[in-house]
């Protein structure tokens, strides 16, 4: 069964001028893509439909559906220091939680394996009433929602590779004990959230786990970081087991921020080599067949039955020996020549 590649030309139309978040992004996706003709053709070509205001709503408020829409009709310029608008960005803001949705329903439906959708604006810092960070509406959370009130789903987990905290998915599915949020990132840095004491509140208590990683963390000690995150979750968290968001921005080397997932370093090159990518398919597929997966015994932190990850790093030292090269669909077992990119 392959893969959904799910996208549309609009997602260019969101105009950003010099802005770092720009349509460039998406036509250096697209274009590697369609540049390696035996992939491209084996993928699921879809386009999404807008989504819904009752979508939106599960995350957001109407308040700021409106503000959106307001905002853009206006043309008005930024909606904060960091997030841009045009003419065209509310349109544009609901096809991309739209085409969330979409993926949702062909994965669960069994019309493809896996899906992956390449849109814009992005979506993990937008709050339930501000949007910010480059962020209108949060796709990945109206996603989650979406998949649990049309399709029952009763446990869902989202990965969050990036730079930053997912600020606005957290707060979104913090008290929320159906939905597990882990997130990787660089910390202290924008926007201030991400600390590894933020697990969640009340029914949602420990159902969130932040990894902050410092400044130059080696590529050894992120997947390291990633793996016993993500065994401490099978301790505590069971979700079914076939569908899971995952939210993957990878750092260009001039990033603004220091921490470098980009190039080398960060994923398996080969199915011996485990990459968070395929750590996490890997998991998924032991859960479908019933073996009972162990914790990796915790570090320097003691042996507690919820090891804190940051520790942990700090007290693991493995022996990797192959050389691990980044491909920004690696989750989804698609790997593009990207130019500039090592193979």
């Amino acid at each position: 069964m392959s893969t959904s590649f799910i996208y549309d030309p609009h997602f260019l139309d969101h105009e950003t001028g010099t802005h770092p978040e720009t349509p460039s992004r998406l036509e250096a996706i697209h274009g590697a893509l369609e540049a390696d003709r035996s992939l491209w053709f084996r993928l699921q070509h879809v386009k999404p439909a807008p989504a819904s205001d009752e979508d939106i709503t599960r995350c957001h408020s109407a308040e700021l559906i409106d503000q959106i829409r307001e905002a853009s009709e206006r043309g008005a310029g930024t909606l904060d220091a960091d997030t841009i608008i045009s003419r065209q960005s509310f349109d544009v803001a609901r096809l991309a939680a739209g085409a969330a949705t979409i993926a949702v329903d062909r994965v669960v439906e069994g019309e493809t394996k896996t899906a992956f959708v390449a849109a814009r604006p992005p979506g993990h810092h937008a709050k339930p009433n501000k949007a910010m960070g480059f962020c209108l509406f949060n796709n990945a959370a109206i996603g989650a929602r979406y998949a649990q009130a049309k399709h029952g789903l009763e446990r869902i987990l989202i990965i969050d590779w990036d730079v930053h905290p997912g600020n606005g998915t957290q707060e979104i599915f913090y008290s929320d004990p159906d939905v597990f949020y882990l997130s990787t990132h660089q910390y202290p840095y924008y926007p201030g959230t991400g600390a590894a004491n933020e697990t969640g509140e009340g029914p949602g208590a420990n159902t969130v786990v932040n990894v902050p990683l410092g400044v130059r963390t080696s590529a050894r000690d992120h997947r390291a970081a990633f793996s016993d995150a993500l065994a401490d979750i099978e301790t505590r968290f069971h979700p079914r087991p076939d569908y899971y968001f995952r939210r993957l921005r990878l750092q260009a080397r001039r990033s603004p921020g220091r921490f470098v997932a980009g190039g080398r370093g960060f994923c398996g090159n080969d199915e011996r080599s485990d990459g968070p990518g395929r750590t996490t398919r890997r998991r998924t597929r032991r859960r479908l067949t019933g073996r009972r997966l162990q914790p990796r015994q915790p570090g320097p932190n003691g042996p507690g039955p919820h090891p804190d990850p940051v520790q942990l790093i700090r007290g693991r030292r493995r022996n990797y020996q192959k050389a691990f090269y980044v491909y920004t669909l690696v989750a989804l077992r698609l790997r593009p020549r990207i130019s500039g990119w090592r193979r």
